[in-house]
């Protein structure tokens, strides 16, 4: 129980709770020793974060032309810049494929 009371001191986990369910807590025990004025401001700049957000996929999603012709001009900017470095084009095709299909 001491580790759970305590938590949000903790800058790293030991090496035995270095698991996804335990390095998720981290953030939760933080915020769980916020006083009220604290917890009112992270909400509002959450809210703002989340509103930014929206407003970003919103935008996306309306206007998906322009999100891909972004997209192709990045493209080509990190090709052209790849190029002058003289990369082959097998890593080229390789580094491009990958950013797209994680993009």
């Amino acid at each position: 129980m001491f580790i759970f009371r305590y938590l949000d001191r903790f800058k790293e986990l030991p090496p035995a709770l270095k698991t996804e369910k335990f390095e998720g807590l981290l953030p939760f025990a933080k915020l769980a020793r916020f006083n009220k004025k604290e917890l009112k401001r992270y909400r509002y700049v959450m809210h703002l974060k989340w509103d930014r957000y929206a407003q970003e996929l919103a935008f996306a999603e309306d206007h998906p032309d322009f999100v891909n012709k972004i997209r192709q001009e990045t493209l080509d900017a990190v090709r052209k810049i790849m190029q002058k470095k003289k990369l082959s084009p097998d890593v080229i095709k390789e580094c491009l494929d990958y950013s797209a299909s994680n993009g």
